[in-house]
């Protein structure tokens, strides 16, 4: 028993460090990450950087929504004319390689001057006072017309603007895993459509753009919501469950992992019934996991707060949970062979 304390007491002080840059599936280099759960955050008063490097910030008018799972108080309204979060100045925020991910549904596209909606940006204005930008706008490259039929994803550093190609326009009608991906070679944009009865196994690019300029480098504040310009104000009109940025491309199986921990985020909070997490389906108890069809290899276990603490081989699609494990809420990574990292949440003690 003692031996067991101070192995998991050793890898919490070899992991601690890389814990606080860590995704709850297991992806490296997390440097910022917002979920506007209101179980994570002040009555969303503040803004918690939840990958523990320090980003959090203040909010406005930000009300509490139900996510992407249907569920109360898992996403931030966002009402298209006052709300938003200002997350001061960090030099860990001027990347020189960046994913970031948003979680989200609009309501209503804006129809003000040019058109924009600011999901997440810093800097000033989306020109040469700028470090980087993920909005939406109209694809139309005309600021005085108003065609919210024709909104898409954009992403924006110092001087470059890419339009997208003329199809598959964003909606107000369902939820989206919006992720931008930039290298300093090209810029990579995914619009995945989020379906709680279609999970997607195999998500890809939907367009790319060769990029011949670098990420700027300020000394702004991020915001999210809004930009700080007037009138370009670009104020935003949607529930966001979760934004996340790294500081590097992720490849595309570590997006595919990510996606796969959004997707099913919410799935595992019950300790009785089968839940099905891509191409797991297994059945929690109080203090073992009952793997059908297919078990993993390995599962690595983390605290709610993505702190590593031990790891258990898989030899069986029965797998029991040390009885010292205290009552609470962790996070466990599944690996099994060639297949992506896959994550899941569970309540202990319930």
């Amino acid at each position: 028993m003692k031996t067991w304390h101070l192995l998991a007491l050793l890898c919490f002080l070899i992991f601690n460090s890389q814990a606080q840059n860590l995704y709850p599936n297991g992806t490296s280099n997390c440097i910022a990450r917002w979920t506007f759960d209101t179980t994570e955050t002040i009555m969303l008063s503040q803004l918690t950087d939840q990958s523990g490097n320090g980003n959090s910030g203040f909010t406005n008018n930000i009300s509490s929504v139900k996510g992407f799972r249907d569920k109360s108080g898992k996403a931030g309204g966002f009402d298209g004319n006052s709300s938003f979060a200002q997350i001061p100045h960090n030099n860990l925020l001027n990347p020189s390689e960046i994913t970031i991910f948003s979680l989200i549904k609009f309501n209503k596209f804006y129809n003000g001057l040019c058109q924009g909606n600011n999901i997440v940006y810093k800097g000033f204005n989306y020109n040469s006072d700028l470090s980087w930008a993920m909005y939406i706008a109209e694809n139309d490259m005309n600021c005085s017309l108003n065609n919210p039929q024709v909104n898409k994803l954009m992403f924006c550093s110092p001087n470059y603007l890419y339009t997208p190609p003329q199809n598959n326009y964003l909606d107000t009608s369902i939820w989206y895993c919006l992720v931008t991906r930039y290298d300093g070679v090209k810029t990579d944009f995914y619009e995945i459509k989020m379906d709680t009865n279609n999970h997607i196994s195999n998500v890809l690019p939907d367009f790319t753009n060769t990029v011949n300029y670098s990420l700027g480098n300020t000394n702004h504040d991020v915001y999210i919501g809004a930009t700080q310009n007037p009138p370009y104000k670009y104020w935003l009109n949607a529930s966001i469950d979760e934004i996340v940025i790294f500081n590097r491309a992720l490849t595309n199986n570590e997006i595919q992992g990510v996606y796969d921990y959004m997707w099913g985020w919410n799935l595992p909070n019950s300790n009785s019934n089968v839940t099905y997490n891509s191409y797991f389906k297994y059945q929690i108890g109080n203090n073992y996991i009952r793997f059908q069809d297919v078990f993993p290899e390995k599962i690595e276990i983390f605290t709610i707060d993505s702190k590593y603490l031990f790891s258990i081989d898989c030899f069986s699609n029965l797998v029991y949970l040390p009885s010292t494990m205290s009552k609470g809420i962790y996070f466990l990574k599944m690996n099994c062979k060639g297949k992506p990292v896959q994550t899941i949440r569970v309540v202990l003690g319930n």
